[in-house]
């Protein structure tokens, strides 16, 4: 009785859906106008804007990642801040990052001495009456820690390129300069020609200020203004202030109505931007509509589950990427953010114990200095494959510094010294060339992350002052000193 039920609620479900397919094929143009614009404007233009909004990021994420660890490199912040050295040294930094990437361009700005350093060495002096050169001027005055900025690399034959822009700065926050990496312009426009010419859709970037920096029609890249696009103008501001939910309007440019949606990319500070003739999209709809429905609906169906699909799995990659340390796979500062108060919110709740665990590479430097920079990046994930071994599974470890790490334990202070001890017996037995210097400190009852992590370093401190490959415990506000 209630399979049939359900069959015949199938059925009758069916049959409605068929007569109301069948209904809009027979409505008259207008009708069909309308239900067609609300179909683009709710699937596909959302699905198609989304492909191109993930195939942005997909594209520039690495570079960008690459770039920003570039700025966090202690070679070349050591490098600059004593600068004079052998420029050689600089120049095959660059020019291995550059091989081992495939990147148009590499390039290091010095603020000291405003020398532009690119693989193949010093290729000028910047300066502020250089008109080319004006890029490192506004990047440095927007204060921002990055910026993308299109513009010709003229030590690549003056080829158009998307640069990734990082400011370097030492650890007291100062400034050294600027360096990056740069992506040729050519292939997003190719790219968005070819997205064109499937989708039968005009499609374009636009930056904050409403300049187009990427377009199937590569004329208009770093020269068409959205405020002066007739029809367009209309818009502009509109487009340019929606940053939270994707905008659609219409405007009306040479007598044709124009359909138009975008959408704001905040990693790279653009605007996509997806627009079609409304007019050309209706032209034979009445002819195609009978023939096309099963297949447009299948189709749709297959679409819509692929998206959804594709989208949650690079949604799950990128909240992984955003609170993970790329080089050695430990947790990074933000993950540490959200989790070390909700820990200790669970420690005053149910009254457990949670402690900090501050480690620190002792003569890391050297290594970097005397083996390379690839050498150390070994050593680092080698001391990280080591501790994640030696800690349990609901404790967290953190890449805190450049040659720093931190485990946040949900154990008493002498399950925590344990815990490090073995850490720094095991990490002896692998490498030679670096000891480990800790600092341990537990929370008590009025304990923010902030005062737990002064006494983590306050104890870590005591361990590097006592001569370092040591663990230093902070009981009670003393130090005590443990082999």
């Amino acid at each position: 009785m209630r399979i049939n039920s359900k069959w015949r609620l199938i059925g009758l479900l069916s049959l409605i859906l068929l007569t109301a397919f069948s209904a809009i094929i027979l409505i008259d143009f207008i009708s069909t106008r309308n239900s067609m614009k609300l179909e683009i404007v709710r699937s596909s233009l959302p699905l198609l804007q989304e492909n191109i909004y993930s195939t942005i990021l997909s594209d520039l994420l690495p570079s960008m990642n690459i770039a920003s660890t570039m700025a966090n490199d202690s070679f070349l912040i050591n490098w600059e801040e004593g600068e004079g050295g052998n420029v050689s040294d600089i120049t095959e930094y660059l020019n291995r990052i550059q091989k081992k990437y495939g990147f148009n361009s590499v390039f290091f700005v010095s603020d000291s001495s405003k020398r532009y350093y690119f693989p193949d060495g010093i290729n000028k002096i910047i300066s502020p009456l250089n008109d080319h050169d004006l890029w490192y001027y506004s990047f440095l005055d927007t204060g921002k820690e990055f910026e993308l900025d299109v513009d010709t690399d003229e030590a690549a034959g003056d080829r158009l390129t998307i640069f990734i822009n990082y400011r370097l700065e030492n650890n007291k926050g100062e400034l050294l300069g600027v360096t990056g990496v740069g992506v040729e312009k050519q292939g997003f426009s190719e790219f968005l020609s070819l997205q064109q010419d499937l989708f039968g859709k005009v499609i374009y970037l636009v930056d904050s200020q409403g300049l187009i920096q990427a377009h199937s029609d590569f004329e208009n890249v770093e020269q068409a203004d959205i405020h002066k696009i007739d029809g367009l103008k209309s818009v502009a501001e509109k487009i340019l202030a929606s940053r939270m939910d994707p905008y659609t309007d219409t405007y009306n440019s040479d007598g044709k109505n124009i359909v138009l949606m975008s959408r704001y990319i905040p990693e790279i500070d653009w605007f996509v931007v997806v627009e079609y003739d409304e007019n050309e999209a209706m032209s034979g709809a009445q002819r195609r509509m009978a023939q096309s429905l099963v297949i447009s609906l299948l189709a749709f169906a297959l679409v819509l589950m692929f998206s959804i699909f594709t989208v949650n799995r690079y949604d799950s990659r990128m909240e992984t990427m955003v609170i993970t340390d790329t080089l050695t796979g430990a947790a990074n500062r933000r993950a540490l953010d959200a989790a070390l108060p909700r820990m200790l919110y669970r420690r005053s709740r149910q009254e457990g114990d949670v402690s900090l665990i501050l480690i620190d590479l002792d003569y890391f430097k050297t290594v970097n200095d005397k083996f390379g920079h690839l050498a150390g990046d070994e050593v680092l994930k080698s001391f990280s494959r080591t501790a994640a071994r030696e800690i349990r599974q609901d404790d967290l470890l953190v890449r805190w510094g450049g040659d720093e790490f931190l485990i946040v334990s949900e154990s008493g202070i002498e399950g925590a010294r344990r815990a490090a001890e073995e850490i720094r017996k095991r990490f002896a037995e692998i490498e030679s060339r670096v000891t480990l210097s800790i600092g341990i400190a537990e929370a008590d009852d009025d304990d923010t992350p902030e005062s737990l992590l002064k006494k983590a370093d306050q104890a870590l401190y005591g361990a590097k002052e006592g001569g370092r490959d040591k663990t230093v415990v902070l009981l009670a506000g003393e130090v005590i000193h443990k082999k």
